[in-house]
Protein backbone atom coordinates (compact mmCIF):
# COMPACT_ATOMS: atom_id res chain seq x y z
CA UNK A 1 0.00 0.00 0.00
CA UNK A 2 2.90 2.38 0.65
CA UNK A 3 4.24 1.65 -2.82
CA UNK A 4 0.83 2.39 -4.33
CA UNK A 5 0.70 5.74 -2.52
CA UNK A 6 4.10 6.69 -3.92
CA UNK A 7 3.07 5.54 -7.40
CA UNK A 8 -0.11 7.59 -7.18
CA UNK A 9 1.94 10.67 -6.26
CA UNK A 10 4.29 10.07 -9.19
CA UNK A 11 1.36 9.79 -11.61
CA UNK A 12 -0.12 13.05 -10.33
CA UNK A 13 3.21 14.73 -10.90
CA UNK A 14 3.47 13.33 -14.43
CA UNK A 15 0.02 14.61 -15.40
CA UNK A 16 0.59 18.02 -13.84
CA UNK A 17 3.19 18.78 -16.52
CA UNK A 18 0.87 17.71 -19.34
CA UNK A 19 0.96 21.19 -20.92
CA UNK A 20 4.71 20.90 -21.48
CA UNK A 21 4.00 18.59 -24.41
CA UNK A 22 2.64 21.50 -26.45
CA UNK A 23 4.58 24.24 -28.30
CA UNK A 24 3.45 26.97 -25.86
CA UNK A 25 3.22 26.70 -22.08
CA UNK A 26 1.76 29.01 -19.42
CA UNK A 27 4.22 31.03 -17.33
CA UNK A 28 4.00 33.82 -14.76
CA UNK A 29 4.25 36.38 -17.60
CA UNK A 30 1.72 34.58 -19.82
CA UNK A 31 2.12 32.06 -22.62
CA UNK A 32 5.71 31.38 -23.71
CA UNK A 33 7.35 29.08 -26.20
CA UNK A 34 8.24 25.64 -24.87
CA UNK A 35 12.02 25.32 -24.62
CA UNK A 36 12.15 21.63 -23.71
CA UNK A 37 14.00 19.41 -26.20
CA UNK A 38 12.23 16.63 -28.04
CA UNK A 39 13.71 13.86 -25.87
CA UNK A 40 12.34 15.51 -22.69
CA UNK A 41 8.88 15.78 -24.21
CA UNK A 42 9.12 12.13 -25.22
CA UNK A 43 9.92 11.16 -21.61
CA UNK A 44 6.85 13.06 -20.39
CA UNK A 45 4.68 11.34 -23.00
CA UNK A 46 6.10 7.93 -22.10
CA UNK A 47 5.30 8.48 -18.42
CA UNK A 48 1.72 9.34 -19.33
CA UNK A 49 1.54 6.26 -21.52
CA UNK A 50 2.83 4.06 -18.70
CA UNK A 51 0.12 5.28 -16.33
CA UNK A 52 -2.56 4.38 -18.90
CA UNK A 53 -1.41 0.78 -19.38
CA UNK A 54 -3.31 -0.82 -16.42
CA UNK A 55 -6.69 0.80 -17.27
CA UNK A 56 -6.25 -0.06 -20.95
CA UNK A 57 -5.40 -3.70 -20.21
CA UNK A 58 -8.37 -4.02 -17.86
CA UNK A 59 -10.69 -2.54 -20.47
CA UNK A 60 -9.24 -4.88 -23.11
CA UNK A 61 -9.84 -7.96 -20.96
CA UNK A 62 -13.42 -7.10 -20.03
CA UNK A 63 -14.29 -6.03 -23.57
CA UNK A 64 -12.71 -9.19 -24.99
CA UNK A 65 -14.88 -11.30 -22.70
CA UNK A 66 -18.09 -9.44 -23.54
CA UNK A 67 -18.37 -7.32 -26.72
CA UNK A 68 -15.26 -7.57 -28.92
CA UNK A 69 -15.56 -9.83 -32.01
CA UNK A 70 -13.66 -13.06 -32.14
CA UNK A 71 -12.83 -15.56 -29.44
CA UNK A 72 -12.37 -14.32 -25.87
CA UNK A 73 -9.30 -16.55 -25.49
CA UNK A 74 -7.53 -14.61 -28.27
CA UNK A 75 -8.07 -11.25 -26.56
CA UNK A 76 -7.00 -12.75 -23.24
CA UNK A 77 -3.79 -14.09 -24.77
CA UNK A 78 -3.04 -10.65 -26.22
CA UNK A 79 -3.32 -9.08 -22.77
CA UNK A 80 -1.16 -11.85 -21.31
CA UNK A 81 1.46 -11.16 -23.99
CA UNK A 82 1.64 -7.53 -22.89
CA UNK A 83 1.94 -8.42 -19.20
CA UNK A 84 4.46 -11.20 -19.87
CA UNK A 85 6.78 -9.22 -22.15
CA UNK A 86 9.52 -9.23 -19.50
CA UNK A 87 9.32 -13.04 -19.31
CA UNK A 88 9.71 -13.31 -23.08
CA UNK A 89 12.76 -11.03 -22.96
CA UNK A 90 14.31 -13.20 -20.25
CA UNK A 91 13.71 -16.28 -22.39
CA UNK A 92 15.27 -14.53 -25.38
CA UNK A 93 18.56 -14.28 -23.47
CA UNK A 94 18.79 -18.06 -23.70
CA UNK A 95 19.06 -17.76 -27.49
CA UNK A 96 21.08 -14.60 -28.02
CA UNK A 97 23.10 -13.94 -24.85
CA UNK A 98 26.64 -15.36 -24.80
CA UNK A 99 28.07 -17.17 -21.81
CA UNK A 100 30.50 -14.32 -20.93
CA UNK A 101 33.00 -16.76 -19.47
CA UNK A 102 30.42 -18.54 -17.31
CA UNK A 103 29.94 -22.26 -17.18
CA UNK A 104 26.86 -23.76 -18.79
CA UNK A 105 25.34 -24.65 -15.43
CA UNK A 106 25.78 -21.14 -14.00
CA UNK A 107 24.43 -19.58 -17.20
CA UNK A 108 21.32 -21.79 -17.22
CA UNK A 109 20.73 -21.18 -13.52
CA UNK A 110 20.95 -17.41 -14.06
CA UNK A 111 18.49 -17.57 -16.97
CA UNK A 112 16.14 -19.72 -14.90
CA UNK A 113 16.21 -17.27 -11.99
CA UNK A 114 15.48 -14.33 -14.31
CA UNK A 115 12.58 -16.15 -15.97
CA UNK A 116 11.07 -17.15 -12.62
CA UNK A 117 11.34 -13.59 -11.29
CA UNK A 118 9.78 -12.08 -14.42
CA UNK A 119 6.96 -14.67 -14.43
CA UNK A 120 6.20 -14.02 -10.74
CA UNK A 121 6.11 -10.27 -11.34
CA UNK A 122 3.77 -10.70 -14.34
CA UNK A 123 1.45 -12.96 -12.34
CA UNK A 124 1.36 -10.50 -9.46
CA UNK A 125 0.63 -7.61 -11.86
CA UNK A 126 -2.31 -9.58 -13.29
CA UNK A 127 -3.71 -10.27 -9.83
CA UNK A 128 -3.46 -6.59 -8.84
CA UNK A 129 -4.52 -5.20 -12.25
CA UNK A 130 -7.95 -3.80 -11.20
CA UNK A 131 -6.51 -2.14 -8.11
CA UNK A 132 -3.68 -0.49 -10.06
CA UNK A 133 -6.09 0.53 -12.82
CA UNK A 134 -8.41 2.18 -10.30
CA UNK A 135 -5.55 4.02 -8.62
CA UNK A 136 -4.22 5.28 -11.96
CA UNK A 137 -7.64 6.50 -13.15
CA UNK A 138 -8.28 8.13 -9.81
CA UNK A 139 -4.94 9.97 -9.83
CA UNK A 140 -5.39 11.13 -13.45
CA UNK A 141 -8.94 12.43 -12.98
CA UNK A 142 -8.03 14.14 -9.70
CA UNK A 143 -5.02 15.88 -11.27
CA UNK A 144 -6.92 17.05 -14.36
CA UNK A 145 -9.74 18.39 -12.19
CA UNK A 146 -7.28 20.32 -10.02
CA UNK A 147 -5.47 21.70 -13.07
CA UNK A 148 -8.58 22.80 -14.95
CA UNK A 149 -11.13 23.60 -12.21
CA UNK A 150 -9.97 24.00 -8.61
CA UNK A 151 -6.26 24.93 -9.06
CA UNK A 152 -5.68 23.77 -5.48
CA UNK A 153 -3.65 21.06 -3.70
CA UNK A 154 -1.34 20.56 -6.67
CA UNK A 155 1.63 20.03 -4.34
CA UNK A 156 -0.05 17.37 -2.20
CA UNK A 157 2.42 14.67 -1.27
CA UNK A 158 3.20 12.25 1.55
CA UNK A 159 6.59 11.18 2.83
CA UNK A 160 7.58 7.57 3.33
CA UNK A 161 8.04 8.18 7.08
CA UNK A 162 4.46 9.47 7.35
CA UNK A 163 3.17 6.36 5.60
CA UNK A 164 5.18 4.11 7.94
CA UNK A 165 3.98 6.02 11.01
CA UNK A 166 0.33 5.71 9.94
CA UNK A 167 0.54 1.91 9.88
CA UNK A 168 3.03 1.36 12.70
CA UNK A 169 0.44 0.56 15.36
CA UNK A 170 -1.66 -1.83 13.27
CA UNK A 171 -1.35 -5.54 13.99
CA UNK A 172 -3.17 -8.75 13.13
CA UNK A 173 -6.71 -8.37 11.86
CA UNK A 174 -6.46 -4.58 11.76
CA UNK A 175 -3.85 -4.80 9.00
CA UNK A 176 -5.94 -7.31 7.04
CA UNK A 177 -9.01 -5.10 7.42
CA UNK A 178 -7.03 -2.13 6.10
CA UNK A 179 -5.99 -4.09 3.01
CA UNK A 180 -9.57 -5.22 2.36
CA UNK A 181 -10.94 -1.67 2.70
CA UNK A 182 -8.28 0.11 0.65
CA UNK A 183 -8.24 -2.56 -2.08
CA UNK A 184 -12.01 -2.98 -2.29
CA UNK A 185 -11.88 -1.80 -5.91
CA UNK A 186 -10.39 -5.13 -7.00
CA UNK A 187 -13.26 -7.43 -5.89
CA UNK A 188 -15.80 -4.78 -6.97
CA UNK A 189 -14.36 -4.78 -10.49
CA UNK A 190 -14.45 -8.60 -10.47
CA UNK A 191 -18.14 -8.62 -9.53
CA UNK A 192 -18.99 -6.01 -12.18
CA UNK A 193 -17.06 -7.98 -14.80
CA UNK A 194 -18.93 -11.15 -13.83
CA UNK A 195 -22.25 -9.33 -14.21
CA UNK A 196 -21.21 -8.02 -17.63
CA UNK A 197 -20.17 -11.51 -18.76
CA UNK A 198 -23.49 -12.94 -17.58
CA UNK A 199 -25.41 -10.29 -19.52
CA UNK A 200 -23.31 -10.77 -22.66
CA UNK A 201 -24.47 -13.38 -25.21
CA UNK A 202 -20.88 -14.54 -25.73
CA UNK A 203 -20.40 -15.82 -22.14
CA UNK A 204 -16.60 -15.79 -22.00
CA UNK A 205 -16.50 -17.50 -18.62
CA UNK A 206 -13.74 -19.98 -19.42
CA UNK A 207 -10.85 -17.49 -19.92
CA UNK A 208 -12.27 -14.99 -17.42
CA UNK A 209 -12.79 -17.26 -14.41
CA UNK A 210 -9.11 -17.44 -13.27
CA UNK A 211 -8.83 -13.65 -13.49
CA UNK A 212 -12.04 -13.06 -11.54
CA UNK A 213 -10.98 -15.41 -8.75
CA UNK A 214 -7.56 -13.78 -8.53
CA UNK A 215 -9.06 -10.29 -8.45
CA UNK A 216 -11.40 -11.26 -5.62
CA UNK A 217 -8.43 -12.60 -3.64
CA UNK A 218 -6.16 -9.62 -4.45
CA UNK A 219 -6.43 -8.00 -0.97
CA UNK A 220 -5.46 -11.28 0.70
CA UNK A 221 -2.56 -11.77 -1.73
CA UNK A 222 -1.24 -8.26 -1.13
CA UNK A 223 -1.61 -8.70 2.64
CA UNK A 224 0.31 -11.99 2.55
CA UNK A 225 3.12 -10.49 0.47
CA UNK A 226 3.40 -7.51 2.82
CA UNK A 227 4.10 -9.64 5.90
CA UNK A 228 7.65 -9.41 7.30
CA UNK A 229 9.87 -12.27 6.22
CA UNK A 230 11.55 -14.41 8.84
CA UNK A 231 15.25 -15.10 8.22
CA UNK A 232 15.99 -18.60 7.06
CA UNK A 233 18.34 -20.77 9.13
CA UNK A 234 20.43 -23.48 7.53
CA UNK A 235 22.07 -26.29 9.44
CA UNK A 236 25.75 -26.89 8.84
CA UNK A 237 26.85 -30.03 7.05
CA UNK A 238 29.36 -32.45 8.53
CA UNK A 239 32.16 -31.01 6.40
CA UNK A 240 31.30 -27.45 7.47
CA UNK A 241 31.18 -28.49 11.11
CA UNK A 242 34.62 -30.02 10.73
CA UNK A 243 35.94 -26.64 9.55
CA UNK A 244 34.60 -24.66 12.52
CA UNK A 245 37.41 -25.65 14.97
CA UNK A 246 40.05 -24.79 12.38
CA UNK A 247 38.59 -21.30 12.02
CA UNK A 248 37.85 -20.53 15.65
CA UNK A 249 40.93 -22.29 17.05
CA UNK A 250 43.28 -19.52 15.93
CA UNK A 251 44.19 -16.38 17.81
CA UNK A 252 41.14 -15.09 19.70
CA UNK A 253 42.06 -11.44 19.08
CA UNK A 254 41.74 -11.51 15.29
CA UNK A 255 38.90 -9.60 13.65
CA UNK A 256 35.99 -11.08 11.71
CA UNK A 257 37.50 -10.06 8.38
CA UNK A 258 40.76 -11.79 9.19
CA UNK A 259 38.85 -14.85 10.38
CA UNK A 260 37.14 -14.98 6.99
CA UNK A 261 40.56 -14.81 5.37
CA UNK A 262 41.62 -17.73 7.50
CA UNK A 263 38.65 -19.80 6.32
CA UNK A 264 39.74 -19.21 2.73
CA UNK A 265 43.41 -19.83 3.39
CA UNK A 266 43.25 -23.12 5.24
CA UNK A 267 42.82 -26.42 3.46
CA UNK A 268 39.44 -28.23 3.57
CA UNK A 269 40.88 -31.16 5.54
CA UNK A 270 43.93 -30.22 7.61
CA UNK A 271 46.24 -32.92 8.81
CA UNK A 272 46.43 -31.58 12.35
CA UNK A 273 45.14 -28.73 14.45
CA UNK A 274 48.67 -27.48 15.16
CA UNK A 275 49.55 -27.37 11.47
CA UNK A 276 46.26 -25.61 10.74
CA UNK A 277 46.97 -22.92 13.32
CA UNK A 278 50.45 -22.38 11.93
CA UNK A 279 49.09 -21.98 8.39
CA UNK A 280 46.30 -19.74 9.67
CA UNK A 281 48.71 -17.43 11.49
CA UNK A 282 50.93 -17.31 8.42
CA UNK A 283 47.97 -16.43 6.19
CA UNK A 284 46.74 -13.76 8.61
CA UNK A 285 50.05 -11.94 8.93
CA UNK A 286 50.74 -12.24 5.20
CA UNK A 287 47.37 -10.74 4.18
CA UNK A 288 47.04 -8.06 6.89
CA UNK A 289 48.74 -4.65 6.72
CA UNK A 290 51.61 -3.96 9.07
CA UNK A 291 50.60 -1.65 11.93
CA UNK A 292 53.33 0.24 13.75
Amino acid sequence: LAHVRRQRRWVRGDWQILLWLFPYVPTAQGMARNQLPFISRWKILDNLRRSLVPPALLALLVAGWTILPGRPAVWTSMALGVMGAATLLALARFLVAPLHGLSVGVFLRTISDDVQTAAAQALLALMLLPFHAWEMVRAIILTLARLAITHRRLLEWETASAVAAATAGLRGRAVLRMFVVQMASSPIVAVLAAVAISASPRRGWLPALPFLLGWCAAPLIAWALSQPRTPRQRTLSLHERAQVPTITGCRPTISRRRRAAVSLAVRPRPTSAWGCCRRSRRAIWASSPRVS
